[in-house]
């Protein structure tokens, strides 16, 4: 029980980090980058 407030806070940072990646994952994948044209 000693451990149980670090190992929560521990848990919500990783999960934030998590969430934001998906995030950026969402938008990339919403909006990905036009590709460049021209003649190859």
């Amino acid at each position: 029980m000693i451990y149980q407030h670090a190992t929560r806070d521990r848990d919500q940072a990783i999960a934030k980090a998590l969430g934001g990646l998906v995030q950026q994952v969402r938008v990339t994948t919403a909006n990905p980058p036009e590709e460049a044209s021209g003649d190859a």
